[in-house]
């Protein structure tokens, strides 16, 4: 039941009111409303385009890779995953160089290497050469030419070239 009001004649409605109230803490029932975020604080989440229903993809459907339109590759990660554990088994046409020290061995002869590991850094590529087949010829002596690709610099991957198993990798003797 609501507390009577009394009205004096000279005190307020409200102080006849609150005198009359009992002095409880709210309960669950009674308590505010929860106050809404202030636009500002608000995260600004995009509307979703395209109509319709999202689709769900199996998380075990392998994903269609994207194509670079500049370059025609795929992403390094793309390339790789498209291997899915095959050696990537690359040619690889030494060159005939005379004027080279006989350890090299350049004699223009044509190797085939597989590799586990697609995301091997051309330079790691270079060393593997060097140490098996080119008699421990510095790095710095040598560069891979891929025909599609041009020179292939040393801090990025053969995925990153999208070297394809059976492509032909030339080395050259650097000149200066």
């Amino acid at each position: 039941a609501a507390p009577a009001r009394a009205h004096d004649g000279g005190g307020s409605v409200a102080a006849a009111w609150l005198a009359a109230a009992p002095l409880t803490p709210p309960t669950p029932a009674t308590a505010p409303p929860p106050t809404r975020r202030s636009a500002s604080s608000r995260r600004h989440v995009a509307p979703r385009t395209g109509g319709g229903r999202r689709r769900r993809t199996n998380g075990s459907a392998a994903k269609k890779a994207r194509v670079n339109a500049e370059t025609g590759l795929m992403s390094e990660a793309d390339y790789a995953a498209s291997l899915e554990g095959e050696a990537l088994v690359v040619k690889v046409q030494l060159p005939s160089d005379a004027s080279a020290p006989g350890e090299w061995q350049l004699q223009g002869q044509s190797l085939e290497i597989a590799l586990e590991d697609p995301k091997l850094l051309v330079a790691g590529f270079k060393q593997l050469l060097s140490d098996v087949h080119c008699g421990g010829m510095p790095l710095g002596k040598f560069q891979i030419k891929s025909a599609t690709q041009g020179f292939l610099k040393d801090r990025l991957s053969l995925a990153h070239y999208n070297v394809k198993s059976g492509e032909v990798l030339e080395v050259s003797r650097k000149k200066r």
